[in-house]
């Protein structure tokens, strides 16, 4: 049991900013700090941390707590594991009583926690038989030495050796209060026909891998033996601790590093990473030879927006793995390239040339993907021309993967005349691909990847873009929400401005008007601002989000939000009377907008009659002149 003491030292000591920070890339926002959530996929961050107050909220998925609370969900930890996990960061000593652990308190265990215990058990195993083993020290150390590791990579990795005995671990480790059972469903121990356990990594090295708090939750072993028949990597089986998709190797090691460089360099394997850290280059981590998957992608998005792939110089194996970098653009990172000269490694050529000539070869060979990918198509096509076609379609579904226009509008525009196409035709290859993707249900395109508008002929009308007036009514409701209690002027307050101005309007946004025709009916019946608690815990749970998530808003908003929704991004310098009044112009002149398109689509009907076209002309210039005056007040020209 863990002494009272204790917990209360680490509850006052415990910041929770650099707990959370531990797991996530947090950026200072006001008074509080905010990042991407780790508990659900987010592409805009709604995740918020209170330092004063020592918790988290996000409002995306609604995760709250504190810093043990944060360990407790995001590490699967019981609550005395999460605070023994706090008390290790801060150093401070865990006050225990003095007794041996009894059977009864053994089974308390949970079956995570007694595999984390057992492999956490057999790291160390490993580490021992490498280092003080006559075995380990000839055929695993020797292996080590000789790819140039350290002895200082070999303790910061925690590599270690597992001997040839078919039974050596799986037995020590039956001696050490470990049952049959559990080291069967780590997967460090495999089960015979005869009913015997052997051991997986009987006769390699190994490498551990680390989860984000720095648990050992699986192993990788590489055999030194020259037999073809024999895999030469192999890796932990899919199991409670251990998931191949969502694992990158190093990332551990990593994350400060990545923060700090606001980069993440990609290479392929273990040596790879320990070879990197050992000129100096510690943000980076491996995909361990397999395809990038997109938990491994959101997981780097997490603690930076850029990724740069380092590629052996196989050109072979460089054209297999591009289709899986389509997943970093996905996810919204910035993706760069360093092709390796041919027969090179990340090791290899680290160790050729030394520290400061390889960062300066990083540096200058650094090349954006998308460019990196069109010349080495075009190379491959070689004027043929339907090698020609087939690259061009590569490289407008990788473009389609972007998620924001405007980038996606850059790249597909220089990609064109890369190629040597019009912009037309380029980006209607792109809007195929997102269109197929719709049809199958991909989850980046629902979540906004809209297809761009395809340019046309000088000489054909433009089409009009479709209206869409929810981001100016999250607004309103937004102040409603956070300011609807106060007083906009001495003789009115912000609730009864709002509601008198929007009375008559029709809304896009269902929920918004629902919460809107709330406001409406306190004010009018009751002439009372209601309990901003109804809305947070409202039986309607897509309700309660938005009401969460907009209330909360001055925390999230992005940097071009303003650009992108026309709405005033609110700050401590911009007046309350301005930005009500603001909000409220800006909604009514995007209705009176869409009124006027409305009338212009009815004047272009061939079979109205001289009366009906002189009365929609009447209403569109009566429109018209609102909208004069609307763009006057806001102080903008807004056209339509």
């Amino acid at each position: 049991m863990i002494s009272r003491s204790t917990i209360d030292r680490v509850m006052e000591t415990a910041r929770i900013e650099e707990v959370v920070g531990d797991f996530v890339t947090l950026k200072k926002r006001g008074s509080n700090y905010i990042g991407l959530c780790p508990f659900h996929n987010e592409k805009s961050p709604s995740f918020t941390v209170t330092a004063h107050k020592g918790i988290y909220k996000c409002f995306g998925c609604g995760a709250s707590g504190n810093a043990v609370g944060f360990l407790m969900e995001h590490e699967h930890l019981a609550y005395p594991d999460a605070i023994k996990a706090l008390a290790a960061r801060y150093n401070i000593a865990v006050e225990e009583d003095a007794r041996e652990l009894t059977e009864d308190r053994k089974a308390e265990l949970s079956e995570r926690d007694r595999q984390y215990n057992l492999h956490g058990f057999a790291q160390s195993y490993f580490h021992l038989q490498l280092t003080e083993t006559d075995e380990g020290k000839a055929i695993g150390l020797s292996y080590f030495r000789e790819r140039g590791i350290t002895e200082e990579s070999i303790v910061k990795f925690g590599l270690g050796y597992s001997p040839e005995a078919y039974e050596a671990f799986s037995g020590f480790a039956s001696t050490s209060d470990f049952k049959e059972a559990e080291l069967e469903a780590s997967g460090l121990s495999i089960r015979t026909q005869r009913g015997s356990l052997i051991d997986r990594f009987r006769g390699r090295v190994i490498f551990p891998f680390y989860n984000l708090s720095g648990k050992v939750i699986g192993f990788g072993g590489r055999t030194l033996k020259n037999d073809k028949k024999e895999a030469k990597y192999l890796n932990s089986p899919e199991t409670l601790l251990y998931k191949k998709s969502e694992t990158l190797y190093g990332l551990f090691q990593a994350k400060k590093a990545i923060q700090k460089n606001e980069n993440c360099y990609l290479v392929e394997g273990y040596t790879d990473v320990i070879g990197l850290h050992q000129v100096g280059i510690e943000n980076v981590a491996a995909s361990s030879g397999t395809s990038l998957t997109q938990e491994q992608a959101r997981l780097l998005h997490r603690f930076s927006k850029k990724v740069t792939v380092i590629y052996d110089g196989d050109y072979a194996g460089i054209k297999a793995s591009l289709r899986g970098i389509n997943i970093l653009l996905e996810n919204d990172l910035q993706v760069a390239v360093v092709p390796l000269p041919e027969g090179e490694d990340p090791d290899s050529y680290s160790r050729k040339l030394g520290a400061s000539e390889f960062k300066a070869y990083l540096d200058a060979q650094t090349t954006d993907f998308v460019r990196f990918k069109v010349d080495l198509l075009l190379k491959d096509a070689a004027g043929d021309p339907i090698k020609k076609s087939e690259a061009i379609h590569d490289l407008a579904e990788t473009v389609s993967f972007i998620s924001d226009p405007i980038t996606r509008a850059t790249y597909s525009s220089s990609t064109a005349d890369m190629l040597g196409l019009t912009e037309q035709l380029f980006i209607q290859a792109v809007n195929q691909h997102q269109f197929a993707r719709q049809k199958r249900g991909n989850s980046a395109y629902r979540e906004g990847a809209e297809p761009l508008p395809t340019p046309t002929a000088p000489t054909a009308a433009p089409q009009a873009p479709v209206l869409n007036d929810e981001p100016q009514e999250a607004d309103i409701i937004r102040i409603l929400l956070q300011y609807g209690d106060s007083a906009l002027t001495e003789e009115q307050g912000v609730l009864e401005f709002v509601v008198e101005m929007l009375d008559e309007i029709e809304w896009d946004g269902p929920i918004y008007e629902k919460i809107f025709r709330a406001f409406e009916k306190a004010w009018k019946e009751e002439q009372l601002f209601p309990d901003r608690n109804l809305f947070f815990n409202h039986d309607d749970k897509d309700l309660a989000h938005t009401a969460l998530h907009l209330y909360a808003h001055e925390y999230q908003l992005s940097a071009n939000w303003e650009a992108r929704h026309e709405i005033l991004t609110p700050t401590k310098e911009i007046k309350l009377h301005a930005e009500v009044t603001s909000a409220v112009t800006r909604l009514n002149l995007k209705k009176v907008v869409g009124m006027m398109r409305a009338c212009e689509n009815k004047m272009k009907e061939a079979d109205l009659t001289v009366e009906a076209q002189e009365a929609l002309l009447t209403e569109y210039m009566g429109l018209k002149e609102i909208h004069r005056s609307l763009a006057s007040a806001l102080g903008t020209s807004i056209s339509h």
